[in-house]
């Protein structure tokens, strides 16, 4: 019972300092990417709208990104589009101001059921790119590995101000906020 409990013990002072390992590292990345430019190949990508708003992407002062990977689920970022209507409503987009992508990388045999779900989403198909090439990955290596950071506010200079999801951190929401007020 004695070896059970100092088993039980060692075992979560490992998995404690794997952890802040972790953090660490986490971290580490949040550091080094913010502030870096982002380039967005977004003529290089399939866009399902039948709407165009490149431009209007590349014209507005703040631009949140939301990349998605080949190894993260392209379909639950879709499914959860609806989410970032939040934004929306707290009229961020007025003058310009915000707009915001999701820039989606799934595998191969991902493709027909992703555009079949892009295509049939008519209310936020505008804001999705399908990145079948990689090209994002490969004209921003300074992205972090951590999916954990791949949302993320650009400025105007397309530099990396805020990382981390408005939609599902109240923390980043405010810090949304107090960025779009000065």
């Amino acid at each position: 019972m004695k070896h059970a409990k100092d088993l039980f013990l060692l075992l979560i002072v490992i998995c404690t300092l794997a952890s802040c390992g972790q953090r660490h590292r986490i971290s580490k990345e949040m550091k080094k990417f913010t502030g870096t430019k982002v380039v967005l190949p977004l003529d290089s990508m399939l866009n399902l709208s039948c709407k165009n708003i490149r431009n209007s992407c590349m014209d507005t002062k703040y631009l949140y990104v939301r990349y998605v990977e080949s190894e993260a689920c392209s379909e639950c970022a879709v499914r959860h589009l609806s989410e970032w209507q939040v934004l929306d409503t707290m009229k961020a987009g007025e003058g310009n101001r915000l707009n915001y992508i999701f820039i989606l990388s799934p595998n191969k045999s991902q493709y027909p059921h992703i555009y079949y779900m892009v295509r049939s989403d008519t209310l936020f198909n505008e804001h999705i790119y399908i990145d079948t090439t990689r090209v994002f990955e490969r004209s921003n290596p300074q992205l972090p590995k951590s999916h954990l950071l791949h949302t993320f506010l650009l400025d105007q200079d397309r530099k990396v101000k805020i990382i981390g999801s408005p939609v599902s951190n109240e923390k980043v929401m405010g810090m949304l906020k107090k960025q779009l007020d000065n």
